[in-house]
């Protein structure tokens, strides 16, 4: 099962980093194109979508994979709920976005809501039998579904970017990706499905719990561009979604991964004492791989900026600083989740997520009130690492993890990766090359040098215990 969850692992990462190279090719023309101001007005448009998204996403696909039972109408109700709330989602912003628009005094900002209320619509439609890509772990058939559909939506938004220069790129490349994803939905997954809700009532007793752990999850994870939408400027705005968006860039190509590998993994494991060991694993490796990318990210932001953004967007530079520290934070808190689903703790989790939401929402409006926009980053980092051990804490009560395990295994990756964060900091003043790729690869490959020396040092002074060293060692002698 374990080899299962890291083909899993492996093959979503790879979807992810291919979804995302387009995302970062997307970014690198669109950012010469379009203000930050422009960006602004998009992520405030986007903000909106996604709140709503996330606070009707009551974890169907989740009670799913979960279930190794579920029956046809499980897989009618739960495809009959998904059509509701795409046409819910759709209502309600077509009703809100006059008052959004108004509430920002952004004219414009009600058209792009309203197109994107058309993509919600469609996405409503997709055949749910797709879910067994994951549930039954051909990740492989996933990885082609997901980048087929970000193709779609990469194309028409670059094309209509680069001939008309419109904001209404970042809208239609999103309709353009709806509309491919319900028509791939049905060729792979041939699954016949026919309106029903006779299954409702296990889903909404699953689903009551996911609801609210998703409400307070999508307050809290959007109250900060609210609250610098409505309290700053669109190019405040827009340099911070950006800034956000860099810094963020390759944890959540690893935690979200491995926790979407994760779930359907776990759910098949019986046995308390394998799941905890496989769980603790899974948690240290890659933690071994979030820990010195975050802390790499926050070394070289200025040069990262240079290279990919150019000059004008260099204020992003001190806010990447501060926000890849949250790497870590998001890898435990995206596994962790998945193993409290399995454990079917989801009403714990729920209100673990209220409790982390009224922390965030405090922390993150008195700092920016008090201390401006890098206040508001350290507040994010802050309730990211509240709210990440908040949920490590449960997995402990719930004996999902080894903290035996967990706290030797975590040293290691530590102190390598603040030695490594050193190198390339004192690094940096004697390495210059008239081309800046050249002056940043080099610079990576001297980290990436000091974190895996430092590293493996460590692994043999502490006796070579269980970790990605044996690992990736253990591959390496099949091989």
């Amino acid at each position: 099962m374990s080899s299962g969850i890291l083909k899993g692992a492996l093959w979503t990462v790879l979807m992810r980093l291919s979804v995302r190279a387009l995302g970062v090719i997307s970014l690198l023309v669109l950012a010469r194109i379009f203000s930050p101001e422009q960006f602004g007005l998009i992520a405030k448009a986007v903000l909106f979508k996604e709140v709503i998204a996330l606070l009707t996403q009551v974890g169907i696909e989740a009670a799913l994979i979960r279930n190794p039972n579920a029956t046809q109408q499980d897989y009618n109700t739960a495809w009959t709920l998904t059509i509701i709330r795409g046409a819910a989602i759709c209502l309600a912003l077509i009703i809100f976005a006059p008052m959004i628009s108004t509430f920002f005094s952004e004219p414009l900002l009600k058209d792009l809501i309203l197109a994107y209320a058309i993509a919600m619509l469609i996405q409503g439609f997709t055949n749910i039998g797709v879910v067994d890509l994951r549930k039954n772990m051909t990740f492989h058939l996933d990885f082609n579904y997901n980048m087929l559909i970000k193709v779609s939506e990469f194309i028409p938004t670059l094309l209509v970017a680069i001939f008309l220069e419109s904001v209404w790129a970042f809208p239609i490349g999103v309709i353009f990706g709806s509309i491919t994803a319900v028509g791939l939905s049905y060729k792979f997954s041939k699954r016949k499905l026919s309106l029903e809700l006779s299954g409702f009532k296990e889903f909404f007793h699953f689903g009551k719990w996911m609801l609210l752990h998703e409400f307070s999850s999508a307050i809290a994870t959007k109250f900060d561009t609210f609250l610098l939408g409505k309290l700053s400027t669109n190019k405040k705005l827009g340099v911070y979604t950006i800034g956000n968006e860099l810094a963020t860039l390759p944890i959540n190509e690893i935690a979200l991964p491995v926790g979407r590998a994760s779930l359907p993994g776990l759910s098949r494991i019986s046995d308390n004492k394998e799941a905890r060991l496989l769980n603790t694993q899974t948690l240290l490796i890659t933690l071994a791989i979030a820990i010195p990318a975050s802390l790499g990210i926050s070394s070289l932001s200025d040069e990262i900026v240079k290279l990919m953004l150019g000059i004008e967007w260099m204020a992003t530079a001190p806010l990447i600083k501060v926000l890849a520290f949250m790497g870590p934070a998001t890898v435990i808190s995206a596994l962790s989740i998945s193993a409290i689903i399995v454990k079917n703790k989801v009403k714990t989790l729920a209100f673990t997520s209220l409790i982390n939401f009224l922390i965030r929402c405090a922390t993150v409006y008195f700092s920016y009130l008090y201390f401006g926009l890098i206040g508001l980053c350290y507040a994010v980092v802050a309730s990211g690492f509240m709210r990440a051990f908040s949920l490590l804490f449960l997995q402990i009560k719930y004996e999902f993890i080894d903290l035996s395990m967990f706290m030797k295994g975590i040293l290691r990756p530590i102190i390598a990766s603040l030695t490594m964060f050193k190198v390339v900091v004192i690094m940096k003043e004697t390495i210059s090359f008239d081309i800046l790729l050249i002056t940043v690869l080099t610079l990576v490959a001297i980290g990436a040098v000091a974190y895996i020396s430092t590293s493996y040092m460590l692994w043999a002074v502490f006796g070579r215990p269980l970790g990605i060293e044996s690992f990736i060692l253990s591959k390496l002698r099949k091989q």
